[in-house]
């Protein structure tokens, strides 16, 4: 019977890639993700379905051909953090699919900067709204936070600034594992005030 695997690819570099999502990606007929996931196995010369806000399109695909094509769905970090897995898992049955864990973001922040990460609280900003932001933070040592362009770290900081959070440390990772990796270990009063260019390559610490 054939499966729908679900594969991490890590933070970015094919450097992360385990092995067994390696072997899964050669042998699937088709490959699904975004452009930047695909291109990092443009070599293999696989069919490949772009994935950017086609969803129920996507999904649609991925049901009617589950049976009959080897589909490889490709997806930033670990598919366990708040990831388009959810929304396959969901509509298929336990034994239609696999999920082949990647290294997140999360572990590769904080392996760089030598901390522990089992007290963390993860919260994502990825096309949401900041709800439960305020709170999150306030009461918690260490969250750790997922970004986007409109949700970047200067905005954040801002508006934890306005809500009278300032004493906090922040560490921004950029663009983690990659050659233009970049990591800033700052405050919410500074970040604030940065004049920087945050892409969406970009994942947030904020520690007490």
């Amino acid at each position: 019977m054939r499966k729908v695997h679900i594969v991490g690819l890590g933070p970015g570099s094919r450097d992360y890639l385990t092995l067994k999502a390696l072997k899964v990606i050669q042998k699937a007929d088709v490959l699904i993700g975004a452009r930047r996931h695909l291109s990092l196995f443009s070599k293999f010369k696989k069919k490949t379905i772009y994935l950017k806000e086609n969803y129920s399109k996507v999904l649609k695909f991925i049901l009617q051909n589950k049976d009959k094509k080897n589909l490889a769905v490709l997806v930033s970090g670990d598919p366990g953090i708040f990831s388009f897995s959810a929304q396959i898992t969901k509509r298929l049955k336990p034994y239609e699919y696999e999920v082949v864990p990647g290294i997140s973001s999360l572990q590769l922040s904080f392996a760089r900067i030598g901390e522990s990460w089992e007290d963390v609280i993860i919260f994502s900003l990825h096309g949401r709204t900041k709800r439960g932001l305020k709170d999150a933070v306030s009461g918690h040592k260490k969250v750790f936070l997922l970004t986007d362009k409109k949700n970047n770290p200067r905005d954040i900081a801002s508006f934890l600034f306005r809500k009278g959070i300032r004493k906090r440390k922040v560490f921004v990772f950029k663009n983690l594992s990659l050659g233009d990796e970049e990591i800033i270990k700052t405050d919410v009063e500074t970040i604030k005030d940065s004049k920087d260019n945050w892409n969406e390559l970009c994942v947030m610490l904020i520690k007490k």
